[in-house]
């Protein structure tokens, strides 16, 4: 999936990995959905030093939702239970999802109800114009103030994990993916680190579909736009704290991102 998004690639071909082994790739073979498998590509790992690993791959939990949020509560109850006091959260490659995913996850940072997004601007359309068009005219662009809307509340003070985070994203975080890192960088929740996404900050959102009057094709829009938290409604990527420029795009024993963090957390 990642081959394909970021490089076009397709068809048949082999990859050669630096411990030397290959995997031949054929242009019939049926790649394996990463929603199908949600929430065991969301994990929890132990790292050295006592540093917790939390891998938030997906966002798009909204078929296994219960399931999700029992992962996500059974993660921070065995780093309290282990008394882990450092964590990293690695939403790297984390395409999105429900907002309310990454919702889950930052309950537990904060002591404080805290709002996701300030504002929208809402594009009026038939769908939305609401009775007599009460709610504006077709066409017409309306500001929504959300900074007292889906509030992010706090779970019970014992809960809450108290110690030093660390958020990992890069060039594929998008999406709900997205909100999650500038509520974290806005709120002050944690360090985030990594290189620049590719999307920008204020994300889109309340998808609509209409057919194109002479091709007949279907179209998705949004139809409502998303402003962060510190109300920086400029057309902008979202840069991480602390910057590392690496031309290794993929994960593994040669994670550089990975490496410094933990360096970051230990200190050496």
């Amino acid at each position: 999936d990642w081959l394909f998004t970021l490089y076009g690639w397709c068809g048949t071909f082999d990859i050669a990995f630096k411990n030397d082994q290959r995997l031949h790739v054929q242009s019939a073979d049926q790649w394996k959905s990463l929603e199908r498998n949600v929430v065991q590509y969301n994990r929890l790992e132990i790292l050295e030093d006592n540093i917790g690993y939390l891998r938030l791959g997906s966002f798009d939990v909204d078929e296994v939702k219960n399931e999700y949020e029992k992962f996500i509560h059974q993660s921070f109850d065995s780093l309290a239970r282990l008394k882990i006091q450092k964590l990293i959260i690695d939403v790297r490659g984390n395409t999105g999802g429900q907002s309310a995913a990454g919702a889950c996850v930052l309950q537990f940072l904060t002591d404080k109800k805290l709002p996701q997004v300030s504002k929208a601007y809402d594009r009026i359309h038939k769908g939305n114009s609401g009775w007599f068009n009460f709610r504006g005219q077709p066409g017409e662009l309306k500001e929504i103030d959300l900074s007292s809307d889906d509030m992010i509340k706090p779970v019970v003070p014992e809960k809450r994990f108290k110690g030093e985070v660390l958020v990992l994203f890069d060039e594929m975080t998008y999406s709900a993916g997205i909100i999650f890192i500038t509520i974290v960088q806005d709120h002050k929740l944690a360090k985030t680190v990594g290189r620049p996404t590719g999307g920008f900050a204020n994300q889109t959102g309340n998808m609509e579909t209409f057919l194109l009057p002479n091709s007949r094709l279907t179209v998705y829009m949004p139809s409502r736009k998303f402003i962060r938290v510190n109300r920086n409604a400029s057309v902008h990527r979202v840069t991480p704290d602390v910057l590392i420029e690496t031309s290794d795009q993929f994960t593994g024993i040669n994670d550089l991102v990975l490496k410094r963090s933990i360096q970051m957390l230990t200190h050496k």
